[in-house]
């Protein structure tokens, strides 16, 4: 037990600490959500299109390029003219989101479905996660009670019991 009050310790002072490091979004963001996302994609992984957040892409073009091709578009593709549409302040703002962007997503690890057993290395601890109750949502704060068993909040509201390892299947109700 000693280990999972450390490792949701652990979680939830990362959780918090990301919480309060948020940032207003950067100069870009929305007009690329706006215009771009649908077809190539909010990750490294791309869409229809390829993914403007790609090292290979962002390397092999100049900013100039990059700009003359949203104005532009590409003939004979499905990429169209953005002339008509966006600023060249918006463009160039979307080409400096796409360049910030995308060192982020470079430096950010790799979604992972069931993170239980995944062996963690970092510069100064290797750690394994341990899923101590499968089947919350999205878990946010945690309270160890003194029978042993856990509560848990989820980010989206519910209060819930981890009754040695088994999440019980109803919310606590009548909280505020």
């Amino acid at each position: 037990m000693k280990r999972a009050q450390a490792f949701f310790a652990g979680l939830f002072a990362l959780m918090s600490g990301a919480a309060l490091a948020q940032q207003p979004p950067l100069p870009g963001a929305q007009t690329f959500t706006d215009n771009c996302q649908s077809c190539h994609g909010a990750d490294l992984r791309g869409g229809r299109g390829p993914s403007l957040f790609s090292e290979a892409i962002l390397s092999s073009h100049s900013d100039a390029q990059l700009k003359e091709i949203i104005k532009t578009g590409i003939p004979n593709s499905e990429m169209p003219s953005f002339a008509a549409q966006l600023s060249d302040d918006e463009i160039n703002q979307v080409i400096a989101y796409l360049h910030l962007h995308g060192g982020q997503l470079k430096s950010s690890p790799p979604f992972v479905p069931n993170p239980d057993g995944q062996v963690i290395k970092s510069q100064k601890q290797t750690f394994k996660i341990e899923v101590v109750a499968p089947g919350l949502e999205a878990p946010w704060g945690e309270v160890f009670l003194p029978d042993g068993r856990m509560l848990v909040t989820e980010r989206t509201g519910p209060l819930r019991i981890i009754d040695h390892g088994k999440l019980l299947p109803e919310p606590v109700r009548g909280t505020p």
